[in-house]
């Protein structure tokens, strides 16, 4: 059945608040932007806001989910058009971070901005980048499976301290190099991590 014109004007409503708050979010932080300026900016009314979300904080976390489900296509994209070879395949993750942090519209990482101003456990901006940030490290381990080292979830963990240090240090000195810097690191990570069988001495 087709959507109404109704709820069509709704979601694009929502749509049009999750868009200005996630720009605003990631230019100036969370807790300084306050909901007048989001509803000032996305053109809606206070009761529009409130339809689709109880709080400040709910907003924050359909942002966070949203903006999780965009990167997570990317990358998939970027996987599934990388060459079968597994260690070209987890390398394209580090090429899709090299191109991300290059662009004029990264302004540091939305998820570790919304764990540091929302540190408790119960935060709803806290869990969503909880989840996000959890995916990352799923998605690294499957990866590093599919080379069949000897330790993949070690080898996620050290290729995840990389991606996520990259994010940090591309905001903090504002240089596009992290993300080259973090995929170089990466690759000799991954050319030098055991295989399975060879850290035991076991026939592979």
């Amino acid at each position: 059945m087709p959507a109404s014109g109704a709820t069509t004007r709704t979601s694009a409503k929502r749509d049009a608040l999750l868009d200005t708050a996630e720009g605003l979010f990631a230019r100036h932080g969370y807790r300084a932007v306050g909901i007048d300026a989001v509803l000032a900016a996305a053109g809606v009314a206070k009761m529009t806001l409130y339809k689709h979300f109880r709080s400040k904080e709910e907003l924050i976390a359909a942002v966070l989910e949203r903006r999780g489900n965009a990167i997570a296509a990317g990358l998939a994209k970027r996987i599934a058009a990388a060459p079968e070879d597994p260690g070209t395949r987890l390398l394209a993750v580090f090429d899709w971070l090299e191109q991300a942090v290059r662009s004029p519209a990264f302004h540091g990482c939305l998820f570790i901005k919304a764990a540091s101003e929302y540190p408790a456990a119960e935060d709803l901006p806290r869990q969503a980048a909880e989840a996000f940030k959890q995916g990352c490290r799923d998605l690294l381990e499957g990866l590093c499976r599919d080379l069949a080292v000897a330790d993949p979830e070690g080898l996620a963990r050290q290729l995840q301290l990389l991606f996520e240090g990259a994010l940090v240090v591309a905001f903090l000195q504002r240089t596009p190099l992290a993300g080259a810097d973090a995929r170089r690191a990466a690759e000799a990570l991954v050319a030098s991590a055991p295989r399975a069988g060879e850290a035991t001495g076991e026939p592979r």
